[in-house]
């Protein structure tokens, strides 16, 4: 019986970060609960000499009633045992990589609005098996999440 094929998340990092407090912007006046969407894409690349698959999560926070915007971009290297087929290469890429990768990216979000001095945003669970299962290409993911508002 062949070895399953096993990953190990090598290393992550934030590659970019836009966090603005909108200057003009009252939090008092703002509604206590807000509907965040919340725009998340992704991409990866693999990397066949080194079995090492590179996988990609940008997320973006822009609407009229919360007090920031946000673009954020974090990458996750992952090692792999050996070389998949390509079906397991677009599993990884789909769905089990993003899930290893997204709760860093969710805590990275939390702490730098924060640091904003607003309550920490945490971005929705979000259940990549199901969004496999529904046919959705990484663009076209939206998500919901309620927040509190806070100055």
């Amino acid at each position: 019986m062949p070895k399953p094929l096993e990953i190990r998340l090598e290393r992550t990092r934030l590659l970019s970060l836009n966090f603005q407090r909108k200057q003009h912007v009252d939090v008092e006046s703002l509604p206590e609960i807000v509907e965040l969407e919340v725009s998340l894409s992704g991409s990866s690349n693999y990397n066949y000499s080194q079995k090492q698959l590179y996988v990609r999560l940008f997320v973006s926070l822009d609407q009229d009633d919360i007090p920031f915007t946000l673009d954020a971009a974090y990458e996750g290297v992952f090692q792999l045992s050996k070389r998949p087929k390509k079906e397991e290469v677009q599993r990884l890429e789909r769905i089990n990589c993003p899930a290893i990768l997204f709760p860093f990216l969710r805590e990275c979000i939390a702490e730098v609005t924060r640091r904003g001095d607003l309550d920490p945003v945490h971005l929705p669970a979000i259940n990549f098996v199901e969004l496999s299962k529904d046919s959705l290409k990484p663009e076209e993911i939206k998500k919901t999440a309620r927040k509190k508002n806070q100055g």
